[in-house]
């Protein structure tokens, strides 16, 4: 990626295609994390119903869009700050929505986003993935 610093000390892309380039690939990345996690957990994930799994696709374009939009709202400094994270956790092997979603399992009182999976699974056995 290239960037330039402005007076401020920020960060710039060097220009507006470069910085599209970012959040398309960011956002894949985020995608590609968000069906993993659909896939292992769609009871927990999408209350209930696999969006992902059920919409195909479909389901997957509207969350890349709707990442790509979010995405497009940030400053350039935070962008390029918020790119060199997401890729470095990608790097490394871990995936920031299964860490969100773990915690948001414990916050519910669950020991793990496992655990809520099966639980969730036990309530609603019908469930077809």
């Amino acid at each position: 990626m290239k960037s330039e610093s402005s007076e401020q000390g920020e960060l710039r892309f060097s220009s507006e295609e470069e910085r599209v380039a970012v959040i398309r690939e960011i956002a894949e990345i985020m995608t590609e994390w968000e069906r993993e996690v659909a896939h292992a957990s769609p009871r927990m994930r999408w209350n209930k119903r696999a969006l992902l799994l059920d919409e195909g696709d479909d389901g997957a374009l509207a969350f890349h869009k709707r990442t790509c939009a979010a995405l497009a709202e940030l400053d350039d400094d935070a962008l390029w700050r918020y790119a060199r994270y997401i890729r470095t956790l990608k790097k490394n092997g871990l995936n920031l929505v299964r860490f969100t979603a773990e915690r948001r399992a414990i916050s519910h009182g669950y020991a793990s986003l496992h655990q809520a999976e099966r639980k969730l699974a036990a309530k609603s056995p019908r469930y077809v993935r």
